[in-house]
């Protein structure tokens, strides 16, 4: 994961971003180093296509002139950018770090911190990082498999997930069994199903992605 990897560092402070990015470089780590969350996320916005596709994480402190750590974090969840988020302050106190992880924050670090702390919240948050980003390419996936489907083939999946057995269909849908059995092995083909099981399993998937979509404004 360290070749491909993506971390921000996000620390008004010159000496802690310095060591901070020095550190993350020195175990194979691409490092971009920011002097105040304004500049990260204006330069976030330009990102590349390159770069919003690796691998990624940002480390915030969360005590800085202007946009602190916090409001950054508020902005991130607003423009939807899904990115891990590790908050490091030499002023923590536990209301703060309860308020960052209920907001979702990937870790909580006061200041010093260890050398092997700070290595183990990156590296559990991209792992957090792949894990989104596998799922939502799989979503994204199962729902073109879903678009591509003929209005017959959506009918016939939501009455297989609501329990109709074949003979049933095919009475619902005034078709022959034999037909009803064709079409589901070709529905089958179309979701990537490799049994009638998986296909439910599938189309449960499926209504989860759906949900996601919807919540995300998508």
């Amino acid at each position: 994961m360290n070749k491909s990897a993506l971390v921000y560092v996000v620390d008004d402070d010159l000496s802690v971003r310095d060591a901070v990015t020095d550190l993350l470089a020195s175990v194979g780590y691409d490092v971009l180093a920011y002097s105040s969350a304004s500049e990260f996320l204006t330069l976030l916005r330009s990102a590349s296509k390159e770069d919003i596709d690796r691998t990624s994480c940002v480390i915030l402190d969360v005590r800085m002139p202007e946009i602190d750590g916090l409001e950054a974090q508020r902005y991130l969840l607003a423009e939807n950018i899904v990115l891990p988020v590790i908050f490091m302050t030499g002023h923590g106190d536990i209301p703060m770090a309860i308020k960052a992880m209920r907001a979702g924050a990937s870790d909580f670090l006061e200041k010093p911190f260890r050398d092997h702390e700070i290595l183990n919240a990156v590296r559990f948050a991209l792992e957090q990082d792949a894990g989104n980003r596998n799922a939502k390419f799989f979503c994204s996936d199962l729902l073109e498999r879903f678009e591509r489907l003929t209005p017959r083939e959506k009918l016939l999946l939501q009455k297989i997930a609501s329990g109709s057995m074949t003979k049933q269909i095919a009475s619902d849908l005034h078709l022959s069994e034999i037909t009803i059995k064709v079409a589901r092995r070709e529905l089958m083909h179309k979701m990537g199903a490799k049994n009638l099981i998986d296909l439910l399993r599938l189309e449960v998937k499926l209504q989860k992605c759906r949900r996601e979509r919807k919540i995300c404004g998508a």
